[in-house]
């Protein structure tokens, strides 16, 4: 069998070479590819092969028959027995066929079976891409589920919130039922604007309807704010007109909410029936008005001061009372006084107080005299701008405006040896004016104003004696060294002033409003010749709008914290400050700033003007100190151009002038002479202390 083995190795050794077994999977991959090629190979290596086995056959055949080689040599080819190696060659031939048909059977078989695989995995994927989309869209589906659940939450809050607007819309119209008898009540008289509405919120603004009435423009529109909840609670802002009158903020349930509407309409009627008596009373008297304290000041000439209060709710709740009378500075009984109705309102109040006056049931000398003084305003008023007469500004060249300038300390030694008869007849000893003083002494900051400063101050702002004084410090240059009886008031105020505004470093911008009617041309210089009360803000509109100023003041001071009314933020002007007027704005709402007034003029401090620097007569001045200053002609300039003009010496020949004829007279009187004074009327005080 080696023998064989070693002749089939030279015919095709690559046939008979076995695959290791680390080889397996790639030699039987291999073996069926080299399968594959002798399968499908040419004829001609069919018959070769045929050819070698048929010649081995025989080969093996006669070596087999063989007893030694030497018989091989001689012994000729043996016949071939039947059924040899041909037809064994024939019958492997036909063995090889069918084997090559099975081999092609399971060939097919093989790629029928990979075709099945083929189409499975085909069939595979198309499910796996199947699943995928339908994954796809469950997620769909499960977010559009989702989105219908989040709708139908929604459409149950809408349901919800339709129907609770559903029932607040029910409410308002029942509100709205109540408050329509309220409002026809008001709609004669005043505007309803509406401002705004929304699911919470309503804001309506009333204002008196426009009129020749001028508490129609005073009077400032009324805001309101009504804010509900789901809770049947609202809450009420109230601004504007009725602002310190009634409470800010109201809140509670809805079936209180027109009894607190009703209550802040009836305030602000009451607030324009009371701010037309004041107009209606402004032709008659000068008023002094604080509506966040409801006290009315009410000035008759220079004769007569009455102090009424206001009650709150008036006038369907409040009421008018007196306070106080006052005749020539001196406090009236008042006891007996009632008025002729037991529901009067502030007009009838006025009325009938003042005809128990004018009857003598207050002891006033001469009673028919005031009377026809007190019916008759150009008789009353000849002293004072006339509310319809134009008045001119000017230099108010007969204003008492001394400034003291060099004889401070002279003056303040003086003043306070014939400040107690100052006192007693200016009633500085009056309630009203010590309960401010003992206020300021507690809050004062600056140690260089005394107690008199702060009672000067507070004497003057309170409105006891500022009539009287204001007139006289416009009119009685002439009487500066006899009868003028204010200089204790006068050089405290001034002194005052400068102590609090000193050497002019604060500039300040204040407004001033009167009813009086005041006439001017631009680039004029004028002075006030008074101590004018002015304030830093412009919303005090109840002191009148026929003539406002804007005016920026450097000799003026700020006394809010020494006022008898702080919040009406005053600074005073001393009467020797001068001014250029700049501008003038006719008619209402031609000036930004103060849009109700119907004439505004604008006002520059070009220095100070002082015509009586330091003239007082004896016993109000050291004869040596103004002898000295007249000698020397003074001028003077204090700060930035500042001006005291230089006083007028007397020439031989030459008329004398209105101060050295004061002093003068003063001198004679003092030696024992006598000599006429000259009565220059002046064109009075102007406004009363409020701004």
């Amino acid at each position: 069998m080696a023998a064989v083995r070693g002749v089939l190795q030279r015919c095709d050794p690559v046939l008979l070479d076995p695959c290791s077994d680390s080889e397996q999977p790639d030699c039987a991959e291999a073996e069926a590819a080299r399968m594959v090629l002798y399968l499908t190979d040419s004829r001609r290596v069919q018959k070769v092969l045929g050819r070698q086995l048929f010649v081995l056959d025989s080969m093996m055949s006669l070596l087999e028959g063989l007893k030694s080689a030497q018989q091989l040599m001689t012994q000729p080819c043996p016949p071939q027995p039947e059924g040899g190696a041909r037809s064994r060659w024939k019958a492997m031939k036909v063995e090889y066929r069918s084997g090559v048909e099975e081999t092609e059977t399971l060939l097919r078989s093989l790629q029928d079976k990979i075709q099945h695989i083929d189409n499975r995995r085909h069939t595979l994927t198309q499910l796996i891409t199947h699943k995928t989309q339908q994954s796809e869209q469950l997620e769909s589906l499960q977010k559009a589920q989702n989105a219908l659940q989040s709708c139908d939450r929604q459409l149950t809050g809408l349901r919800a919130e339709s129907e609770a607007a559903l029932s607040q819309l029910i409410s308002w119209q029942r509100l709205r039922d109540e408050l329509q008898v309220y409002v026809s009540a008001v709609q004669e008289v005043m505007q309803i604007n509406l401002l705004s509405f929304n699911q919470s919120e309503l804001c309506v603004e009333l204002r008196p309807r426009p009129s020749s009435d001028q508490a129609s423009n005073e009077l400032d529109p009324l805001k309101l704010s009504i804010t509900w909840s789901h809770d049947e609670h609202f809450s009420l802002q109230v601004s504007g007109g009725a602002a310190g009158l009634v409470e800010d903020s109201v809140s509670g349930r809805w079936s209180e909410l027109s009894a607190a509407l009703l209550d802040v309409m009836q305030c602000y009627m009451g607030q324009f029936q009371l701010l037309s008596e004041i107009q209606g009373l402004r032709a008659s008297f000068a008023i002094d008005w604080c509506p966040a304290q409801r006290l009315l000041v009410y000035l008759k000439t220079a004769v007569l001061v009455c102090h009424l209060e206001v009650e709150d709710g008036y006038p369907s709740a409040g009421r008018a009372r007196l306070l106080s009378v006052r005749r020539d500075g001196q406090p009236l009984d008042t006891r007996g006084l009632k008025p002729h109705k037991s529901d009067p309102s502030l007009t009838d109040c006025v009325n009938s107080y003042l005809t128990a006056v004018m009857k003598g049931n207050m002891m006033i000398l001469a009673p028919l005299w005031l009377l026809l003084c007190w019916m008759s305003p150009e008789v009353s008023m000849a002293n004072i701008p006339s509310f319809n007469k134009p008045t001119p500004l000017s230099m108010e060249e007969d204003s008492v405006d001394d400034m003291y300038f060099g004889c401070t300390d002279d003056m303040m030694d003086i003043s306070k040896t014939y400040l107690k008869k100052e006192k007693k007849d200016m009633m500085w000893d009056d309630e009203v004016i010590k309960d401010c003083t003992k206020r300021t002494v507690k809050q004062n900051k600056n140690k260089a104003l005394t107690e008199d400063h702060l009672r000067a101050l507070c004497s003057y702002t309170a409105a006891v004696t500022h009539v009287d004084f204001n007139k006289a410090v416009r009119a009685e240059a002439t009487n500066y060294g006899s009868s003028f009886k204010y200089h204790s008031l006068h050089y405290l105020l001034t002194s005052a002033i400068q102590i609090l505004n000193p050497d002019h470093k604060i500039c300040y911008t204040v407004y001033r409003r009167t009813n009086y009617i005041y006439t001017g041309e631009v680039s004029q210089i004028i002075r006030l010749g008074y101590f004018g009360s002015t304030s830093l803000t412009t919303t005090l509109t109840g002191f009148g709008a026929n003539s406002c100023f804007k005016i920026q003041t450097c000799s003026g001071a700020d006394v809010k914290e020494y006022a008898q009314v702080p919040e009406q933020q005053e600074v005073l002007i001393p009467p020797y400050e001068q001014f250029k007027i700049t501008e003038i704005h006719d008619g209402e709402g031609k000036f930004a700033e103060m849009k109700d007034c119907r004439r505004v003029f604008v006002l520059e401090s070009v220095g100070a003007h002082s015509f009586l620097q330091h003239a007082g007569s004896s016993p109000w001045r050291r004869l040596d100190c103004l002898v000295s200053m007249e000698t020397a002609g003074l001028s003077r300039l204090h700060g930035d151009g500042w001006f005291v003009s230089r006083l007028p010496a007397a020439a031989d020949g030459q008329q004398t002038t209105r101060w050295q004829k004061s002093l003068i007279t003063d001198t004679e009187e003092a030696d024992g002479g006598e000599q006429e004074q000259e009565q220059e009327p002046g064109p009075g005080p102007g406004p009363g202390p409020g701004v």
